[in-house]
């Protein structure tokens, strides 16, 4: 506890209790200041001694004596005021030499004993003697750069290798990507869509496909009656075929839970999310149905803007809608009907009024494609 920074009012005649019990503590918490106060320690006066009597240097000694007993209470009082007084683990008394300066120079001006002898050596002589004598640090750094120049040459020749035998698996691997970008699908493949995204591009697929596929479905008990009649007119269209001549079986599953849709072709896979993915996926498996370029930028630019205005809101369809049929004749890209006429079509079925930003004519020549 710092007794200093103790609080003590003045007296006012008022508060005596308070004040007698703040300054007993004051007082107490230093050795020897209460007895200073209260009388019991005086400062010692000096003794007269006459210069004849026998005990005058025993009187003097003790009057030092219990004057430096005082002059010790009166540092105390002056230093900080503490209530408890630790042990100290330096003595400061001794004395501390500090150096001079941080860093010890060798004077170049001074002379050594084992220099002495170099001291009547001529200048040429000093100067062969120092090209002459072997430098150890350059010899080891000489020695460090061989290894390290050997160490850069076995790596060298391990890269060289490595690349060798890289050169002609990637190749390879690029050769095989185009001679077969048609991906397999599993017999068992589920989709699972959202009444308000209802997959129109299937029949376009089914209706097109050389072989058959079995489609069957399930409305989920969280889709709303209003909208049962939506997805039954949808499922009229589709394209049935015989269970026992399919090499593939579609589940589609009709349920309000996410947004976008989901094509699951294994229960361990992550799932391909949204239409335009789907639809991606699909023309990897199926390039003679659904044309698709990956090559092109332009394609994936247009089909991400089919994703933009799947999920985009009213105010925004106008710009979207626009950017998408800056460039369409009779279709969106190009002079044949592809993967993103099917995105965009599918989009567009989904609306209750087709917007007047849609041209009439590829609409219907969608829904005859489609149909």
């Amino acid at each position: 506890m710092d007794l200093c920074k103790m609080h003590i009012s003045k007296l006012d005649g008022t508060n005596w209790v308070t004040w007698k019990y703040r300054m007993s503590a004051l007082l107490r918490g230093i050795d020897g200041l209460l007895d200073i106060v209260e009388g019991r320690i005086r400062k010692p006066v000096r003794p007269v001694v006459v210069d004849n009597e026998v005990d005058g240097a025993a009187v003097l000694a003790d009057f030092n004596k219990k004057l430096n007993e005082y002059i010790k209470l009166e540092m105390v009082e002056a230093k900080p005021k503490m209530m408890y007084h630790m042990k100290s683990i330096i003595n400061h008394e001794e004395e501390i030499v500090l150096p001079e300066c941080m860093y010890q120079v060798k004077n170049p001006f001074k002379t050594y004993k084992e220099d002495v002898h170099e001291i009547n050596i001529g200048i040429s002589d000093q100067v062969n003697k120092f090209l002459k004598a072997p430098n150890r640090k350059m010899t080891e750094l000489a020695h460090r750069q061989d290894l390290l120049l050997k160490k850069l040459d076995v790596l060298y020749e391990r890269i060289m290798t490595i690349s060798s035998y890289c050169k002609p698996a990637a190749e390879k691997t690029v050769i095989q990507a185009e001679k077969n970008l048609q991906i397999s699908i599993p017999e068992e493949v589920v989709l699972v869509a959202s009444p308000e995204s209802i997959p129109w591009y299937l029949n376009f697929i089914l209706k097109n496909y050389s072989m058959s596929i079995n489609v069957s479905w399930h409305i989920h008990s969280s889709v709303p009656n209003e909208k049962v009649f939506k997805i039954q007119d949808f499922l009229k269209v589709i394209k049935v075929s015989n269970f026992n001549e399919t090499k593939v079986n579609l589940r589609l599953i009709f349920k309000c839970v996410a947004a976008d849709s989901e094509l699951k072709l294994s229960s361990l896979s992550i799932p391909i999310v949204g239409n335009v993915n789907i639809l991606r996926y699909l023309a990897f498996a199926y390039p003679s149905v659904i044309r698709y370029d990956h090559e092109d930028y332009n394609v994936d630019s247009l089909l991400d803007l089919c994703h933009i205005l799947e999920r985009t809101t009213e105010k925004n369809k106008e710009a979207i809608l626009n950017k998408l049929f800056a460039q369409c004749k009779q279709w969106i890209y190009g002079n044949q009907f592809t993967i993103v006429d099917i995105a965009a079509y599918n989009v567009i079925k989904q609306w209750r009024n087709t917007s007047k930003h849609v041209p009439k004519e590829w609409l219907d020549n969608c829904d005859t494609m489609c149909s």
